[in-house]
């Protein structure tokens, strides 16, 4: 018997969207680097972060709602 697949305690759609996020972002960094566009790089490693913030607060209002 196969065990249930663990709860994280996210939506998926939320994952998905953070991950997505997250991986524009990265992307506008490696731009902003190549391009040597510093505003660049830091607006979207602010958006990595928030990225990351999003997904540990959808977490946290996850526990809550528990």
């Amino acid at each position: 018997m196969s065990s249930p697949a663990p709860r994280i305690g996210v939506s998926f759609s939320a994952l998905v969207a953070v991950v997505l996020l997250g991986l524009v972002a990265m992307t506008a960094v490696g731009v902003g680097v190549a391009l040597n566009l510093p505003w660049l790089s830091i607006a979207a490693g602010l958006a990595v972060a928030g990225s990351m913030v999003g997904l540990v607060w959808a977490r946290v209002l996850a526990e809550l709602n528990r």
